[in-house]
Parts: structure tokens; C-alpha cells; sequence
């Protein structure tokens, strides 16, 4: 069904959740040591044998989000700290930021990884060959996602707008309305930020166009093989999917707050509340049981096309690439 049509051309939550509501959508530190002991069952299970390794951080830290190259996988937490799982264990980076990390870019060169973090109060923290600086290059904002193509080319975006850096420095977008973003994609030509109210704003490199989806629901993660293939999810189970042309809305097996979705090839990996996990690829829908009951906040996925995802109570889920 298609819900509307594109011009040519993370996470703060907004209302008070009932104390006891197991669906809460707002991010959640909990209490819990999960450690690498397995998760107990959940919604996300479907009752069944779990597909995913369980590689959880030993602490109650909620993690919201990651980057994954050859040589490990790193994971930012509303701490402030970059956890890293290498060689099968857990490392911490010693970054130490005093503002939570939001969303992370990262990238693997002449076998030195690359990163770049983005935060609250327009924190960023880079990593280069020398380790990770910290400082606030984006105003006083809250930063809730990251994407590039390149380290020279990002696009980073959260409740103050998004911002473009190019040429060593970092541009303010000027967008109508004050969208307020929680995700944002970027292949370098084309750029897809999402966020409160159903927010979705497209760049094809120069200026962008904003609307709302006519439900105003929150969309939380963006993800795409290119511009003619781009997927949105956010709450009440919502599933967008563009071809380049019209979006059209999926129906899934839940009315769960979906919170990441990454592309690999010709596959869309979803992940949300309760330890709900999903695969769809053309027509069909594969459920993935997760073995917990965790919130996951976010999914993403190596270059040989192993899955991560990561979310509250430390969870940190892997996914070989056969699945």
C-alpha cells in the first residue's frame, strides 16, 4: 500500500510510559547483568530454538549503537564509552565522554579502523591511529545518528537538525519546521534523515526536502542498498520501504517500537522492543529469534555480511551471515 509520494528532489522519548508497561519505548539502562550467559525467553523468541549468539556485555550499560569491521566490533553506550568485542573478549576504549554517544559511523583502512561518534550536547568523538579525541564540534545539540560514505563526507543529525561535513568543517542544514531526527542514511549522493512525527527528509546532494508520513508516528531507523531501495522503520511495528519512488508500508507480525534496520544485498535485518528480530527479503519474512527479552536500539552489519545488534542491559546479539 502506498502511503505517499517523495518530492523530486535517535532517541529522546516524548511522553510519560506507564511504570509497568514491558512495551516502554524509551531507551532503558535497566538493572540487569547479562553478561554471556544466554537470555531468558521473550516476545522476540516465537518460542524457538535462538539464531543468534549471544555475546552480551557484562554490565547493565544500554547500548545504542555499533560498527563492526574485520577486526572486531565497537559499541557506544549512553555512558559515554566505546565497548570493543575482539578475539573474544570485551575491551573498553577509555573514552569517557560526559555526554551519552547516540550513534556511531566507522570504516576500515589499511587495517586501522576509522570512527566517528556522535552525542549529547553536540558531542563528537573521533577515532584515528592515535585513538579516540573527544570534543563538542556540533553546537550544543543532541546528535542522534551518523552515516557517511567516506570519513571526509559525513552527514550527522539528532534534535537540533543535521549537519554536513565537508571540507574539514561541519555546515548546518537549514531545513523548514525544525525536524527533530533520530536516523539518518548516506551513500554520498544520496541522504535520508528520519525522526519525530513521521519526519523524512531527502537530499540528492544539494537541498532537502522534508515531509511527514500522514500517521506522524515516530521513525527511528534508516537503512538502504541505494537510493532506490531504502527501509524505515520506528514505533507500532511500522515498515516503510521506497524503491525510489512511492513509499510503501509493510505489514509485519508485530506492533512492537522498531528501533534499527540495516541492508545487506537484497535483505532488510529489523530489530525492536522485547527482542524482536526480523529478516525480509522480496516477499518474504523470516523471523530470527533472538533469545532475550532486551530492547534492541540497533543493527548493523560487517562487510562480510555478519550481523550486530545491541540494546539495553548490555545485550549484544551476532548473526552469521548464512542466516
Amino acid at each position: 500500500m502506498a502511503i505517499f509520494a517523495l518530492s523530486p528532489s535517535r532517541l529522546v522519548f516524548l511522553g510519560a510510559c506507564l511504570a509497568l508497561s514491558v512495551s516502554c519505548t524509551e531507551k532503558d539502562g535497566g538493572a540487569l547483568d547479562t553478561s554471556d550467559a544466554e537470555g531468558g525467553a521473550g516476545p522476540g523468541d516465537d518460542n524457538s530454538e535462538p539464531v543468534w549468539d549471544n555475546l552480551s556485555l557484562g554490565s547493565s550499560v544500554t547500548l545504542s549503537g555499533g560498527f563492526a569491521s574485520g577486526a572486531g566490533f565497537y559499541a557506544i553506550g549512553e555512558d559515554g564509552e566505546v565497548y570493543v568485542r575482539s578475539e573474544g573478549e570485551w575491551r573498553q576504549e577509555g573514552v569517557n565522554s560526559d555526554e551519552p554517544l547516540n550513534g556511531i559511523w566507522g570504516t576500515r583502512t589499511d587495517e586501522i579502523n576509522y570512527a566517528v561518534a556522535v552525542g549529547d550536547g553536540g558531542t563528537v568523538s573521533r577515532l584515528d591511529e592515535t585513538g579516540w579525541l573527544t570534543s563538542q564540534e556540533l553546537n550544543t545539540a543532541n546528535m542522534e545518528g551518523i552515516d557517511a560514505s567516506s570519513g571526509s563526507e559525513m552527514v550527522a543529525v539528532g534534535w537540533g537538525g543535521a549537519y554536513r561535513y565537508v571540507d574539514g568543517a561541519w555546515q548546518f542544514q537549514n531545513m523548514g519546521g525544525n525536524p527533530q531526527f533520530n536516523d539518518v542514511w548516506s551513500d554520498g549522493s544520496t541522504s535520508v534523515a528520519v525522526g519525530q512525527d513521521g519526519v523524512i527528509a531527502i537530499s540528492n546532494g544539494g537541498d532537502w526536502t522534508v515531509e511527514n508520513i500522514p500517521s506522524r508516528v515516530a521513525l527511528n531507523s534508516v537503512s538502504a542498498s541505494s537510493g532506490s531501495d531504502i527501509w524505515i522503520v520506528g514505533e507500532d511495528g511500522l515498515v516503510l520501504h521506497s524503491d525510489g519512488g512511492e513509499w510503501s508500508e509493510v505489514t509485519v507480525d508485530t506492533s512492537a517500537t522498531l528501533w534499527g534496520v540495516t541492508v545487506v544485498g537484497s535483505s532488510a535485518y529489523i530489530v525492536g522492543n522485547n527482542g524482536f528480530a526480523l529478516k525480509i527479503e522480496d516477499d518474504d519474512q523470516t523471523a530470527l529469534p533472538t533469545g532475550v527479552d532486551n530492547n534492541l536500539y540497533d543493527i548493523t552489519a560487517s562487510g562480510g555480511g555478519v550481523i550486530w545488534a545491541v540494546g539495553n542491559r548490555g545485550a549484544t546479539l551476532r548473526l552469521s551471515a548464512d542466516q
